[in-house]
């Protein structure tokens, strides 16, 4: 039975990976509960809880998300962004440890979809900075990096997902904009709990891009995904980047090419059409 710690366990992508992995019945899961003087950026504390647990495998999901923020809180960003990596990488290569990270990294690498490859990156704002820092961590160890943007229903009530947001105001008749001019290609949370699994499985290690094929912008994945749930489609305003007034600079096509990992894996990426619609079935009941 493979011991999996996972960090960042309360946020969207967490709480569907603990119940994923749960349901197998072939993982024991632990769920790091972070603490003020108990966290990995206690150098310390990260060198004993490691060496005492010894696990087969870390995923580290733990990250401040929101760009804007990341801009206005630098340190705080880089803190839990960067740093909990950054110790977690040293204490494995100091004592040695036969553990496996999972570290998930972000789309926001990505500006240009023909040259959105791993080889690639574009450092726009804070938050990818810290996320491109602490993949250079990461790989210093026996690691895998996963470049990748996903969505689906929350499982945490005080965390809202895009599509929650998108569901919930449609359903309460209030207006939103989406810009036809930023496009991206996430995946769904189930199928990336499923490659998030297939890795373990096969021991895949390096850098890669998970998402969808083709991909949208975000004004068209939401009248997408509000046809498909027959919502209000007239209340989505298509705006444009600079009408949306980010504090931080955000880029604007973070489509990514995906040969690599379906290369080395023989998988094939749904398009983000039918990603969509699997995420619909998990709001019909609603």
């Amino acid at each position: 039975m493979k011991k999996i710690l996972i960090l960042g366990s309360s946020g969207l992508l967490g709480c569907n990976l603990v119940s994923f992995f749960l349901k197998k019945k072939k993982y024991k899961v632990i769920r790091f509960i972070r603490k003020k003087n108990k966290n990995f950026n206690n150098l310390a504390y990260c060198n004993d809880y490691l060496k005492k647990n010894n696990f087969d495998i870390i995923i580290n999901l733990s990250a401040i998300t929101n760009v804007d923020e990341c801009e206005q809180e630098k340190y705080k960003a880089k803190k839990v962004n960067f740093e909990i990596v950054k110790n977690i990488s040293k204490i494995i290569r100091l004592n040695k440890l036969d553990t496996f990270i999972i570290q998930l990294s972000t789309d926001q690498l990505y500006n240009k979809f023909e040259k959105n490859n791993e080889n690639y990156k574009k450092i726009m704002n804070h938050y990818s900075r810290t996320k491109y820092l602490a993949e250079k961590e990461a790989i210093k160890v026996n690691s895998v990096i996963l470049r990748t943007n996903f969505f689906g229903k929350s499982q945490n009530i005080n965390r809202e997902s895009f599509s929650d947001w998108i569901f919930n105001s449609l359903k309460n008749n209030k207006e939103i904009n989406l810009a036809d001019d930023i496009f991206f290609s996430p995946i769904s949370i189930k199928s990336l709990c499923k490659i998030i699994e297939y890795i373990i499985l096969k021991k895949i290690i390096g850098i890669f891009n998970i998402g969808s094929k083709d991909g949208l912008s975000k004004f068209q994945f939401g009248i997408n995904f509000a046809n498909l749930l027959k919502l209000n489609i007239n209340l989505i305003k298509k705006v444009s980047y600079k009408k949306l007034k980010f504090k931080a600079k955000r880029p604007k096509d973070m489509r990514m090419q995906l040969k690599k990992f379906e290369q080395i894996s023989s998988t094939k990426f749904k398009s983000l059409q039918d990603e969509i619609k699997l995420v619909t079935k998990e709001y019909w009941l609603i």
